[in-house]
């Protein structure tokens, strides 16, 4: 996950000015999803991660583009 979505999400955090904590608060996230997220932690959740690009505003394409790169990177499954 390092090098793509979690530098996304932390450019885009830094680009807007906030901490990880104001992000966190600001998109009903927790402060240590965001930490282990941009970390490239793979514990972080789908659902969450999901939540954060519509928060984002994140448009499908780019999104099911990074899902299939996922599938791709993990033989075919999206886990």
């Amino acid at each position: 996950m390092r090098d793509s979505i979690a530098d996304f999400i932390k450019n885009e955090r830094k680009y807007a000015g906030f901490t990880q904590e104001e992000f966190a608060i600001r998109r009903g996230l927790g402060l240590r999803f965001i930490r282990e997220l941009e970390q490239g932690k793979e514990s972080a959740k789908w659902i969450k991660l999901i939540r954060l690009f519509l928060c984002l505003e994140v448009v499908w394409e780019l999104l099911n583009k990074l899902l299939n790169k996922v599938k791709e990177l993990n033989n075919g499954l999206y886990i």
